[in-house]
């Protein structure tokens, strides 16, 4: 459950609280012993809840279910707070990383460039200079044992068929069924599969690469038939790319003038002390160090220091930064510390020292900030901690659920896209009067992607529902042997028929065991949720006071119409 809807749930929870007057001169509409709601509080909450879960009803009950929700967050930060949650030390160190990306951001604002030029010749050449004007097709067997995977690799390299050897050991579920095609991928999508670009670009089809790390896994990977991607299909990825490094450069250009005017210094004890730790970015954390070690300086500038907490802190989020990094030498360490910590600790310097940090706004987030950490953990502890689900209660949803099991209808069709309306219609025609046929016209001129060849056959499943939803939607509801369209699809126009259509067929429970779980055991939370705080609302209802006058002016009916007119 999301916390807006956490939130939102306490409009059924919550009964009646102690109506107690308060002055209407305050300006507050209630409060929680010490922790006070103002109107333009309220009217803030009400206007950020999404639209579907507004209340349903309108005037003074309207009014009450809003504030008893507005309310119920105040409860559920006042336990935190007595529970010691502000003290929690990874609270706090998730509030200091949040907070200092958050100043971070807005000093970039304020010091960096608001535009940037990236000529059309530029993207040309990082186009054709960078692997993005290809898509190969990747072939991978993954598995979870290194052995094992050099065993696979010299079967291989002895002439052992690909296909095969994934089926019998990849632990990749889209691989393992299909004698390891993982399917077409850029140079984009490789990156986040941790291919390297040099592979990418240069492994020869039909080659099998080395063993890779992914992680704690291993892959062996091949690529098949290469496609040439246009230019046009990468423009906007490209202007994206070179924009991102163009503002990289000028913030490294901030980053060395703020370590320059503040007189940044290493200090080898806490060099020496990282360097004593070993393989420091897969292995250290912060509860490894000493209390004195934690606050022992790696650097210092003019009014301030880079303690080991600090950069055990920044690097423990920022694992993928890491790719390629050893970290088990003096120079290694010093230069992660300057690229990828320092970085970060110049600039949230340089954001402080602008002030930002002092702005009324900035201070309010950050105490938002830790109100939702503090709550989203007393949340964990209190409910989510105490939920499990055995096998049989799922086993009982499923049965009561048998819907949420069915997979969808599958078809196969014959279909043309075609680019607009018009050139659409006048095919259609052609159809009806016999001079045409989808697959004669599929052959020649649908413009979709790879069907040419297939003469536009297309077997749609949940990978094309997810990947065509509005020609997926069009065709659920076709009948067989019937032309239909132009439908408006992504890329033109669409004219198909279906030429079989497979009923979708309940999946086993084995098959679904996990998201039944899931589901039971998110319904257990949100009872337990439910529950837990009406004991917390009985805790502190001596504590709770109400302005009836404060409340109906904070939210009168125009403003509540208004909120509940909208989409």
């Amino acid at each position: 459950m999301s916390i807006e809807r956490v939130f939102l749930s306490l409009l059924i929870v919550f009964g009646c609280t102690n109506s107690q007057k308060l002055s209407v001169r305050d300006g507050m509409v209630a409060r929680v012993d010490t922790l006070h709601i103002s109107g333009k509080d309220l009217r803030t909450f009400v206007k950020e809840i999404t639209p579907g879960l507004r209340a349903n009803t309108f005037g003074g009950e309207a009014r009450k279910q809003y504030l008893r929700s507005l309310l119920g967050r105040h409860v559920l930060e006042l336990e935190a707070i007595e529970q010691g949650l502000r003290d929690d030390s990874e609270i706090q160190a998730t509030f200091r990383y949040q907070y200092r990306q958050r100043m971070v951001a807005a000093y970039r604002r304020q010091v960096l460039p608001s535009e940037v030029r990236i000529t059309n010749q530029e993207m040309q050449s990082y186009f054709e200079e960078s692997g993005l004007d290809k898509r190969r097709k990747l072939f991978g067997i993954l598995v979870e044992k290194e052995d094992l995977a050099r065993k696979i690799f010299h079967e291989l390299k002895a002439g052992g068929d690909f296909g095969q050897l994934a089926s019998e050991y990849s632990v990749d579920e889209r691989s393992g069924q299909q004698m390891g095609l993982l399917g077409p991928v850029d140079l984009i999508q490789a990156r986040r599969l941790q291919i390297p670009d040099s592979l990418f670009i240069n492994l020869p089809s039909e080659l099998t690469s080395d063993v890779l790390v992914m992680g704690n896994r291993f892959q062996i990977i091949r690529f098949g038939i290469t496609e040439e991607i246009l230019f046009s299909e990468r423009r906007n990825e490209i202007y994206e790319i070179l924009y991102n490094q163009r503002f990289g450069d000028f913030e490294r250009s901030e980053v060395e003038r703020l370590k320059r005017k503040l007189g940044l210094k290493i200090v080898p004890k806490g060099l020496e002390i990282l360097l004593e730790k070993g393989n420091l970015y897969t292995r250290l954390r912060a509860e490894q160090l000493s209390d004195d070690e934690r606050e022992t300086a790696l650097f210092t500038y003019r009014g301030g220091r880079v303690t080991l907490r600090d950069y055990v802190e920044v690097l423990g989020r920022d694992l993928r930064s890491l790719s390629g990094w050893g970290l088990n030498d003096a120079d290694q360490v010093r230069q992660v510390a300057s690229e990828l910590v320092l970085s970060k600790v110049m600039l949230f310097e340089g954001a402080r020292r602008a002030g930002i940090v002092d702005d009324p706004k900035e201070q309010e987030w950050a105490r938002q900030l830790m109100s939702r950490l503090i709550i989203e953990e007393l949340r964990r502890r209190e409910v989510v901690s105490k939920v499990s689900v055995v096998s049989q209660e799922a086993r009982d949803y499923y049965e009561s659920n048998l819907a949420l099991f069915t997979e969808n209808d599958s078809f196969i069709l014959v279909e043309v896209l075609l680019d607009s309306q018009e050139e659409a219609e006048k095919l259609k025609s052609d159809i009806a009067a016999g001079d045409q046929t989808l697959s004669s016209l599929a052959e020649s001129s649908t413009q979709r992607a790879g069907a040419r060849e297939e003469a536009g056959l297309i077997h749609m499943d949940d990978y094309e529902r997810l990947a065509m939803p509005k020609l997926y939607q069009a065709v659920s509801t076709a009948e067989v042997g019937v032309v239909v369209g132009p439908v408006e699809v992504r890329g033109g126009y669409s004219l198909f028929k279906i030429l079989d259509r497979t009923q979708g067929k309940l999946k086993d429970f084995k098959d679904v065991e996990r998201k039944a779980t899931a589901l039971v055991k998110m319904a257990k939370k949100e009872r337990q949720f439910e529950e837990w705080m009406d004991d917390l609302m009985e805790k502190y209802s001596s504590r709770i006071a109400i302005s009836d006058m404060a409340l109906a002016e904070a939210l009168p009916d125009s403003f509540l119409s208004r909120i509940q007119s909208e989409e």
